[in-house]
């Protein structure tokens, strides 16, 4: 028993230092005392997010910050901010968790019939077979493989708008992933048709999947425990009859 007990301390301590040694994105709660309404990561830094059925990691950069409620950020929504003329111009980049049921029927769009990953031929909505050979983006990350549907990239003169993207959890106990699901809605017009991908793709490099035992104890991404009233406050609690 003490020999179990001094292995679970062991590897207790051994997360607690990698956690340690990361330079974490700064938190700041929206409410000091209502702190289960959660708040807001900013960069530079390292975010840990519980998103119900998901848990990631991202590296945020000085110029982005990400909005966190607790169990209500299904899904991640990064504010990447220009510093350009209009003031505070931003994109922003939208992605919903998908697990279970969920996952199950999103990956059949992004899966071929020998199950590697691609476009089904269900979710082809093009005719032409070469739009159809360069709508196809396949990318990988650090512990995840990407799929999008970027045929827009090359037909319309907003292709922010309607690209697809899904990135799969590869390593994750549970299967997990982050897609946008439906159209972008990126408020921008890029000067290249490609800066899209490339923008996207270069947040998404930046993402870890994780396990939900992964987030670190003392993480803003696990709600802060209830306060058990005082003595005192239980006394003035109670009505007289």
């Amino acid at each position: 028993m003490m020999k179990r007990i001094l292995i679970m301390l062991a590897l207790f301590f051994s997360v607690a230092s990698a956690h340690s040694i990361e330079k974490m994105a700064k938190w700041n709660f929206s409410d000091g005392n209502n702190k289960e309404l959660g708040g807001r990561y900013t960069g530079p830094g390292i975010a840990y997010l519980d998103l119900i059925k998901c848990s990631i990691k991202i590296n945020l950069l000085s110029n982005e910050y990400i909005i966190y409620t607790y169990q209500r950020s299904g899904g991640l929504m990064l504010i990447h901010a220009l510093g350009k003329k209009p003031k505070d111009y931003t994109m922003n980049l939208g992605l919903g968790c998908y697990a279970g049921k969920d996952l199950d029927d999103i990956k059949r769009n992004f899966t071929l019939p020998d199950g590697r990953y691609g476009l089904s031929e269900s979710f082809r909505k093009w005719g032409e077979d070469n739009t159809a050979k360069i709508a196809v983006k396949l990318f990988d990350g650090a512990n995840w493989k990407g799929v999008g549907n970027v045929e827009y990239l090359y037909t319309t003169d907003f292709p922010g708008r309607y690209t697809e993207f899904c990135i799969f959890s590869a390593t994750t106990k549970t299967p997990q992933a982050l897609c946008n699901g439906d159209a972008w809605n990126f408020p921008f017009k890029p000067q290249r048709k490609s800066d899209t991908y490339q923008y996207t793709y270069d947040i998404f490099k930046r993402i870890t999947f994780i396990d939900h035992d992964q987030l670190p104890p003392d993480s803003p991404a696990i709600p802060p425990k209830p306060v058990d009233p005082s003595p005192a406050d239980q006394a003035n609690s109670v009505q007289s009859e």
